[in-house]
């Protein structure tokens, strides 16, 4: 069971363990994760932990269907009823977001600090973006006849969402990149 573990996380440092994700959250190693669940009152199981080491690696917007076959592939097989609990869990925990994705299927953030979307239309990719607070981006009613429906509205929070074509799609208008990793022919 460790040698799964370590490969999970092993394979990290191949794909740059410095991501968004794992500097987001101060986590350099295996003992950081579970450093990590300890202090937001989560027990740091091993398929909690290598759910999180996962997505803090990857820091991409992922879907459970990703997540499960990619642990899977990794020698870190979850069930999907455990990996489904233990996403609500870290979302309970403060440690991922969940939102729906472009295609409507619930995706999992580990960039918790106030961001926006830029999503594909053809492939489906997410990539945080950031739209600065002097932008004025503000709810502004349609033009409609009587009292604004936007009147006496606290807003908390705001999600935008720019929709394109990423570069890679622009540059193989024929090929594209599912949303579970392999390429589509169009």
């Amino acid at each position: 069971m460790r040698s799964s573990w370590r490969t999970c996380w092993d394979h990290s440092a191949s794909k740059g363990a410095e991501r968004d994700g794992i500097r987001m959250h101060g986590v350099r190693n295996r003992s950081d994760v579970a450093a990590l669940l300890a202090r937001r009152g989560l027990r740091a199981t091993a398929p909690r932990r290598a759910i999180l080491a996962y997505l803090l690696r990857r820091g991409e917007h992922l879907a459970p269907t990703e997540i499960f076959e990619d642990l899977r592939r990794a020698g870190r097989p979850v069930s999907i009823a455990t990996l489904y609990q233990n996403l609500a869990a870290l979302v309970a925990g403060g440690l991922l977001r969940r939102f729906a994705g472009p295609d409507g299927a619930a995706r999992y953030d580990v960039n918790l600090a106030a961001h926006h979307h830029l999503v594909c239309e053809r492939c489906g990719r997410i990539v945080d973006v950031e739209v600065p607070a002097d932008a004025g981006v503000r709810p502004v009613a349609s033009r409609r006849r009587g009292r604004s429906p936007v009147a006496g509205w606290q807003v908390r929070a705001m999600q935008v969402e720019f929709r394109g074509t990423c570069p890679e799609c622009r540059r193989f208008p024929r090929r594209a990149r599912g949303t579970m990793g392999g390429t589509i022919e169009r």
